[in-house]
């Protein structure tokens, strides 16, 4: 009995993981996938190095019923894995940031961005809590 409760409740939530694989493959989505092993960017003036930047969008050509799946999964979104770290929003549009649990160094961030033309972008690296602190600033 209590493995199906578990299953059942797992069912229900939607993780980070499923909203990105999801929203990858909608319908008219654009998206950009980089991968790479320490692949060196600079953000904030600051020289780090991440291992993958994901990054999908829908546009005003994409089809409503799309971006309405999309916009409803986020709203669904419960991930024990992450954490709201913050959000902000303005004309419409709203910005969730979230960040792995857990670790002095993040390994992960993902921005989620509704409204009009709803994505979402992740960045996989080991990026300290110093840097994302400059970064929030600029993405406020």
């Amino acid at each position: 009995m209590a493995i199906l409760l578990c299953s059942a409740v797992s069912a229900q939530r939607n993780s980070v993981k499923r909203l990105i694989r999801e929203g990858v493959s909608a319908e008219g989505v654009h998206s950009v996938n980089l991968k790479s092993n320490g692949l060196p960017i600079e953000l904030s003036g600051e020289k780090v190095r991440v291992d993958g930047v994901e990054l999908f969008f829908f546009d005003d050509e994409s089809p409503k019923p799309s971006k309405e799946r999309f916009l409803q999964a986020v709203g669904k979104l419960d991930d024990p894995d992450f954490e709201t770290w913050f959000d902000t929003g303005k004309d419409g549009m709203r910005i969730w940031v979230l960040k792995k649990k857990g670790r002095r160094k993040t390994d992960e961030i993902v921005a989620i961005v509704t409204g009009d033309k709803p994505g979402i972008i992740r960045f996989k690296g080991s990026l300290s809590r110093d840097l994302i602190q400059k970064i929030v600033p600029a993405i406020q």
